[in-house]
């Protein structure tokens, strides 16, 4: 009987230590670290966030290159213009799954200032004060405004030469100015531009619809223009532009 318990004792104290060898041999087995990136590639990733970072800046300035375009264009037929963006140019960049570089702009519409649009009312009001009779009768009189000045604009858009002044420098920068950031041969740089859809409260007339413009080019064209193999010319040809 002594002999049978010893057996038991023996048999739990191997079976205890096999499972502390176990439990111990499975703590041992991490999983491996990422290697830690060397001071160059540090170095290299600050530099494309930096690059990044200043085509986001050319691109937001492409917008107000084309608002003050628009601007001097307007004022050569109604030189008392006065039109200011709505809101401030953001920018936003993304490199999707398949390795492309995406780049959304928000376009802010370009308004009247407050004194201006009043100087472009044409609407005729009317003011109708109400007085009682002298039998206590309700008496309406209506008194004519006559309307503001008819607008000043005559052979010329706003708005078309706005859209079309901004897609000629976003379409500009985005060739000439890409010479930095890394877009691989076989992938795209994407611009995408679309009014902000911010309208301000205050002017029912920046309530309108609006389309997104896309422009798109191949990593490997970008390059030929860079390393000039390719002219401007023949690289904005290659820049694939639709709306939706």
């Amino acid at each position: 009987m002594a002999s049978v318990r010893r057996n038991l004792v023996r048999n739990a104290l191997f079976t205890s230590m096999a499972f502390v060898a176990v439990v111990a041999q499975g703590s041992a087995q991490t999983p491996p670290q990422p290697p830690t990136p060397s001071p160059q590639q540090r170095e290299a990733e600050t530099r494309d966030r930096q690059l990044l970072a200043q085509f986001r800046e050319d691109l937001r300035r492409s917008v107000d290159m084309g608002a003050r375009s628009m601007l001097k264009q307007v004022r050569q037929e109604s030189p008392r213009a006065e039109l200011g963006m709505a809101n401030p140019v953001e920018v936003e960049s993304f490199k999707l799954p398949e390795g492309d570089l995406f780049f959304r702009v928000s376009v802010p519409t370009m308004l009247p200032t407050l004194r201006y649009a009043l100087e472009l009312e044409r609407a005729t009001r009317t003011v109708t004060p109400t007085s009682l009779g002298p039998t206590g009768s309700t008496l309406s009189t209506t008194v004519q405004v006559l309307p503001a000045k008819p607008s000043p604009y005559v052979d010329i858009d706003p708005d078309a030469v706005y859209t079309r002044e901004v897609k000629t420098q976003l379409l500009n920068t985005m060739i000439r100015r890409s010479g930095g950031i890394q877009v691989p041969a076989s992938r795209f740089l994407i611009v995408a531009a679309r009014d902000d859809g911010r309208p301000d409260p205050r002017l029912p007339s920046s309530f309108t619809e609006f389309n997104t413009v896309y422009f798109s080019i191949k990593g490997s064209d970008l390059t030929d223009f860079h390393e000039g193999r390719q002219t401007f010319e023949q690289t904005e040809k290659l820049v694939v532009v639709r709306e939706e």
